[in-house]
């Protein structure tokens, strides 16, 4: 947010209530996504209780790509 302008407010429910929307401000980085996962987006996922979750994942909060300025960083799990 505001990359698609209309979309994306944090009171963003959708019709049937199963929108969950985290807005992050430019160069936020990993951790504030981390923590708007786990603040926002988990406790719906517990609450709604899905068969399956689908994930569309691209990369424009990687830090190497300009447009969303997200900053997030991978790093090694090993």
């Amino acid at each position: 947010m505001p990359l698609y302008p209309g979309t994306g407010a944090k009171n963003e429910t959708g019709a049937k209530n199963t929108v969950v929307t985290a807005p992050l401000s430019p160069n936020d980085g990993s951790d504030h996504f981390r923590d708007a996962f786990k603040d926002r987006v988990l406790p719906r996922l517990n609450d709604f209780r899905p068969d399956f979750v689908i994930i569309s994942a691209g990369f424009d909060a990687h830090h190497r790509d300009p447009l969303a300025q997200i900053n997030l960083v991978g790093y090694d799990l090993h």
